[in-house]
């Protein structure tokens, strides 16, 4: 370690005695310095120490005057032989390679080690052209810039230093011993395999017996598990639309008011009902009407529902959409939204009280913007059906909320 002065002479050393009178003004790292206000640790370019003679890298920070002018430089040099040693310990082929880069990409040690390499700018390198500019750690092949032979890299970035550690093994090498390996696991499985015939072939009257007992009970269990899933959909979905049905509804009910609770969140139920539906079943028959309620469900489900709400068909003409964390005129407009598309499908109605004559529907709106324990879904639902005998009441096609003031009719 060592203490220069600006002018770049020592004034500390930690090994020579008398100090060496040598400048170092002409180095890398004391220039660095000399221009830079920055006093963070740079790592400069490896170096001959002018002391030992030894290749070292210079770890070095600046040092200021009190009014911040440049004072001189402190500098401790690590021998590159030391790198030599570390890098040996790893078991590498011939064709391998180990380095240490700068940030700069300029090479600092290299495996296997060429003092023609050192301080060398490998800047056109596949890694800081691509890699490194996306990730500071990973493995790819590439071309080594020293020369030019493609290998198998792993790199990294070091988080405190501004430096690069990279290995790569040499892909052809990769590539004989992994065909070496895969003969020898090819041969293996050849012979297991001839076991497992001569095996297969010993007992191969007993195997077929417990196959074709296993293939029936397999269709069997295939059988059972593919009406138990058709009977899940039944029980949970309704046959005509294919919305949800009353039974879902009446599970999803509950936990959606639990929720609600537990977030202190508003809930909101939706009551449909198709105007003057007995009349159309009257007018135009009965398949006509299962058509119809297809139809409008159809246009139901068009509608901009989250995942955490539910559309279903709540019982004859009736359907029922349970909204979440939706605010009062975020629920209303949805509501109108599936009141206009419903007439926007020109379903013609010529029984209808409307004056445009089509299909329409008329919907109660409940929106309660606290839940509180305590609260049964039945009086959630018997809300939106005082809110939905308004609105039929009033003239249908229309949407009413429970707490809607007559002026707003």
């Amino acid at each position: 370690m060592a203490i220069y002065y600006a002018s770049g002479y020592p004034a500390l050393f930690s090994e020579a005695t008398p100090l060496p009178q040598t400048s170092i003004a002409d180095r890398e790292y004391f220039r660095f310095h000399l221009r830079s206000v920055d006093n963070k640790l740079h790592i400069g370019n490896v170096v001959r120490s002018r002391i030992s003679g030894n290749m070292v890298i210079p770890v070095s920070a600046r040092l200021n005057n009190p009014d911040g002018s440049f004072r001189g430089v402190v500098m401790a040099s690590i021998r590159l032989d030391y790198f030599r040693q570390v890098y040996d310990y790893y078991n590498l082929g011939d064709r391998d390679l180990m380095a240490l880069m700068k940030a700069d990409a300029k090479l600092v040690y290299i495996r296997p080690y060429s003092e023609a390499l050192i301080n060398r700018n490998i800047s056109l390198s596949p890694l800081f052209t691509q890699l490194l500019t996306t990730t500071t750690s990973g493995a790819a092949i590439y071309r080594a810039a020293v020369d030019g032979r493609p290998r198998i890299f792993g790199y990294a970035s070091l988080k405190n230093y501004p430096l690069v550690v990279t290995a790569g093994y040499d892909l052809q090498a990769v590539r004989q011993d992994w065909i070496a390996d895969s003969i020898g696991y090819v041969l293996l499985n050849l012979v297991l395999l001839a076991l497992l015939f001569l095996l297969g072939f010993i007992v191969m009257h007993h195997i077929r017996l417990n196959l074709r007992n296993q293939l029936e009970l397999t269709r069997v269990h295939d059988q059972l598990t593919h009406v138990n899933r058709t009977l899940q959909g039944l029980a949970l979905m309704d046959g005509l639309t294919g919305l949800a049905n009353r039974r879902q509804l009446d599970w999803f009910m509950p936990r959606a008011m639990e929720r609600a609770i537990k977030l202190r969140s508003p809930l909101t139920i939706l009551l449909i009902d198709v105007d003057s539906f007995k009349a159309y079943n009257d007018t135009y028959g009965h398949l006509a009407g299962d058509e119809c309620l297809r139809n409008v469900a159809e246009c139901l489900k068009q509608l901009p529902l989250r995942h955490d709400d539910l559309l279903a068909r709540y019982g004859g003409e009736e359907f029922m959409i349970v909204l979440t964390d939706k605010t009062q005129p975020e629920a209303h407009l949805i509501a109108l939204q599936a009141a206009r598309a419903v007439a926007e499908l020109r379903m013609p109605h010529q029984a209808s009280s409307v004056a445009e004559k089509v299909v329409t529907i008329s919907i109660g709106m409940h929106w309660q913007p606290r839940v509180f324990a305590g609260i049964s879904p039945m009086e959630f639902i018997d809300k939106a059906d005082e809110a939905l005998y308004q609105a039929k009441r009033r003239g249908k096609n229309q949407v009413w909320m429970s707490n809607m003031p007559p002026s707003q009719a």
